[in-house]
């Protein structure tokens, strides 16, 4: 069994963002453009093919997370695990991935950094609790690192339960959301008119990708202890069939049709 530290390179603005979502605990800096993650990010492993595998997760999580609260992606690189197994030298792990990280909404990135009844950070507790529920790691998993497009904005209204779901359940209507998986559905089929034709009004990728995080973060605060509340996230005031009121305790309200 090994423990695994994760050394992170990119530039100091990206670092310094991270840094604040992760917390001191977790991240600690060794330059403005490089910075070390500990080794209880990954705990201990069986092998460094599940480190791999157990730290690809971590990172989805973050950087879905981070689309989904502050409303975007990093450009902070992982540079490689340094493995430490108990009488053994420690040993460099070879590994690449990205994150793309851009802060959008300071208020969500507070949010994120905010130190919770554990000791760590928001974000550190909701990337674990995720990865103890299936229905969760998926949507992260389908947000993921890359810009969230037509193909995965489809997927995701399945994995929150499918229209009816979400039109029982949330404050948006029918037309919005049948809109915007219709419109996903016609480009995920190379843009077929004639077996997958486009609703009358077709919303932008902007503005469904919008109105699907802020479904999303629906989802979650009822999933996820300690998830931010809706009201607790600064949107814009309204965003393709969802009003969102921005005072503590405020609910959705649906759009006249």
């Amino acid at each position: 069994m090994s423990k695994y530290r994760i050394h992170l390179i990119g530039p100091p603005q990206s670092q310094d963002h991270l840094a604040e979502m992760l917390g001191n605990r977790v991240l600690t800096r060794v330059d403005p453009q490089r910075s070390i993650l500990s080794d209880n990010v990954l705990g201990e492993c069986e092998s460094d093919s599940i480190a791999v595998v157990t730290l690809t997760h971590f990172i989805q999580s973050i950087s879905a997370l981070h689309q989904i609260y502050v409303g975007s992606a990093i450009d902070v690189w992982v540079e490689g695990l340094e493995a430490t197994t108990p009488g053994d030298r420690p040993r460099h792990v070879s590994f690449s991935e990205p994150f793309d990280v851009i802060v959008k909404s300071r208020n969500g990135l507070e949010l994120l950094r905010q130190q919770s009844a554990t000791g760590a950070t928001r974000c550190v507790d909701l990337s674990g609790a995720a990865l103890a529920r299936p229905d969760v790691a998926l949507v992260l998993q389908l947000i993921g690192q890359q810009v969230v497009g037509w193909r995965e904005i489809y997927d995701l209204i399945e994995a929150l339960g499918g229209e009816d779901r979400i039109v029982s359940k949330y404050t948006i209507s029918r037309n919005k959301v049948e809109a915007i998986r219709r419109t996903a559905n016609h480009h995920r089929h190379l843009g077929s008119e004639e077996h997958y034709p486009l609703p009358p009004r077709p919303p932008d990728l902007t503005t469904a990708r919008a109105t699907i995080f802020r479904l999303v973060r629906l989802w979650l605060s009822e999933r996820l202890p300690g998830a931010p509340r809706q009201d607790e996230v600064e949107a814009p005031e309204v965003t393709d069939g969802i009003v969102i009121s921005a005072a503590k305790g405020g609910e959705p309200n649906p759009i006249p049709e």
